[in-house]
């Protein structure tokens, strides 16, 4: 009877580490993917606010309105560094992805040492320290790389949300007819909920660290120890999928990024000529005369009003004249008032020859047309 009872003693125990192992086993609940829409439009917010251009007169609108706003520079050095955040988080989620594997790796380590302490197959201590080794160094990698993005992140977030409820109660005029780009109120939020998202992966990988046992001890404690990092680690990668369902494609992302995205949203064939017309008096067009441009009804040589746009780069143009041998659009010689929005916003456009739209936009505090860049205008 007493063999019995120490039988039935043994297989209970049995039941309740394999259990315990098990317990690392179980597939958290899926977490929901973060919208592509979250990755363009912070994609499009870094180009706007972090680019550091020649003359702050004719920056974008966007970085225009925030400059006015206290911690500009902090919020600008955030935007900047985001393309580089952006490829370290995309990396990094897929590494954990490659590395799912470890959630097997410690559940097969947790059920050697059960076996072991049941007086089963004997436990091979150089080999099963090797493994858990192995899974070590590469969870303090893994650390290292969460780590490194975690304080930008919050600096950026909690930076980005100041500035934006300073933005949202300076009351600017809201423009209709153009897109300055993305709504700060809505970067905020998205940034905010990516913090929080980083934040817990990066806990959960501490986590499954520090759960690990220091060695093949066989007890209770190494066992639960196993599976609580694996239990962990199954979380830690369920969070990687739903940070990176929706990355951008690289192309897609470095179009956003590097501002070359606005060529898209401007149909003009650089082999073709175009007229900068106002878009409310259109019988007034941008024309040069002798060495100076002029707001006025197009006369005489109609080529003077005519100008070729050049691709730069950063989404930016250099404007030449048709009947001046290519002479190249210079801030400096642009009229004032052609580029001085009034009071209602009416600003400057531009329109194709053929009445065809080419820019949707206000000049000067929409889309700064005109930017010196090696000693040449640019439109955007």
């Amino acid at each position: 009877m007493r063999v019995l009872f120490a039988a039935f003693v043994a297989l209970l125990a049995g039941a309740i580490t394999a259990s315990a192992c098990d317990r690392g086993m179980i597939a958290p609940t899926p977490v929901e993917p973060v919208p592509a829409s979250v990755w363009r439009d912070n994609a499009r917010f870094s180009f706007l606010l972090g680019r550091d251009y020649d003359s702050p007169d004719v920056r974008m609108e966007l970085i225009s309105r925030f400059r006015t706003i206290p911690h500009f520079a902090e919020l600008r050095g955030g935007a900047a560094n985001w393309p580089a955040d952006y490829r370290a988080m995309q990396a990094l989620t897929q590494d954990i992805q490659r590395d799912a594997s470890i959630s097997n790796r410690l559940n097969q380590l947790c059920e050697a040492i059960d076996r072991a302490a049941l007086g089963g197959a004997p436990l091979d201590e150089q080999e099963w320290t090797a493994e858990l080794r192995g899974i070590t160094l590469r969870l303090d990698q893994l650390i290292g790389q969460a780590s490194g993005v975690g304080p930008r992140l919050t600096q950026y977030a909690d930076v980005l949300s100041a500035t934006s409820e300073h933005y949202a109660r300076a009351g600017f005029r809201p423009i209709d007819f153009a897109d300055i780009g993305p709504d700060p109120a809505a970067v905020s939020v998205a940034l905010d909920s990516l913090r929080g998202r980083w934040h817990a992966l990066q806990a959960d990988l501490e986590f499954a660290r520090k759960s690990l046992p220091a060695g093949p001890a066989l007890d209770e404690a190494t066992i639960e120890g196993l599976a609580l990092a694996g239990a962990s680690f199954r979380l830690v990668t369920a969070e990687a999928q739903g940070l990176g369902a929706n990355f951008l494609p690289a192309q897609e992302f470095e179009a956003l990024a590097s501002g070359s995205y606005l060529y898209d949203a401007c149909k003009v064939a650089e082999s073709g000529s175009i007229q900068l017309r106002n878009r409310f008096q259109p019988e007034n067009a941008l024309t040069l005369q002798g060495d100076k441009t002029v707001v006025a009804q197009p006369e005489g040589d109609r080529d003077r009003s005519c100008w070729t746009l050049h691709r730069q780069e950063n989404g930016y143009w250099t404007i030449a004249n048709a009947a001046s041998g290519g002479k190249v659009l210079e801030v400096a010689n642009l009229p004032a008032a052609a580029f001085s929005p009034t009071p209602d916003g009416r600003g400057w456009g531009a329109a194709h020859v053929a009445a065809l739209a080419l820019l949707s936009v206000a000049f000067r505090r929409v889309f700064p047309p005109f930017q010196r860049h090696a000693g040449r205008g640019a439109v955007a």
